[in-house]
């Protein structure tokens, strides 16, 4: 590591560190244990992907599992998501290590194995945290009255579908002629 950035990141830290702690004595903040860690998650996920980006591909994977894990817990922290007990955001250990595998395939496109991972955990931790903010059953029904309302339009993209088809068809079948 340069000994340039290493000097600015130690400063950084400190001027973060300095500033909120002089707003806690001021009372204009409070700079508890509850407001910094998720602060650390995002911190950690920060370096991870400046490291990401100065070629350690493989530190997209914890930037994006430490930065999942420190926007959820601030927002519940300042109350902007009601989750209050461990049993409520347990799938949020699926969707951090979900989003990580995202992210390294971002970092990495070439990689397709980890989406598969990245997918499969992503997609069960956000199903079952809207089930436990009572979202499924809302969003099942907006979908079920969706497609009820418009499966007609199936017919006409099929019958858009086959009057394409058949005008190409006709279109090669002039030229060979």
């Amino acid at each position: 590591m340069n000994k340039n950035y290493s000097s600015l990141t130690i400063g950084l830290i400190f001027i973060l560190a300095g500033a909120g702690l002089l707003l806690d004595r001021m009372r204009l903040f409070d700079f508890g244990w509850k407001e910094i860690y998720p602060v650390i998650f995002l911190l950690i996920a920060v370096f991870s992907f400046i490291n990401a980006f100065s070629g350690q591909r493989n530190s997209a994977f914890w930037g994006g599992a430490f930065g999942a894990l420190g926007v959820f817990f601030f927002l519940r922290n300042f109350e902007l998501i009601p989750f209050y007990w461990f049993n409520e955001f347990w799938p949020l250990f699926l969707l951090a290590p979900g989003v990580g595998f995202i992210t390294l395939f971002i970092f990495n496109p070439r990689d397709w194995g980890v989406l598969i991972p990245g997918v499969i955990l992503g997609g069960l931790g956000l199903l079952f945290i809207l089930d436990s903010l009572d979202l499924i059953q809302d969003l099942f029904s907006i979908v079920f009255d969706a497609i009820w309302t418009y499966w007609p339009l199936v017919l006409v993209l099929i019958g858009i579908g086959l009057i394409l088809s058949s005008c190409k068809r006709k279109e090669t079948d002039d030229r060979q002629a």
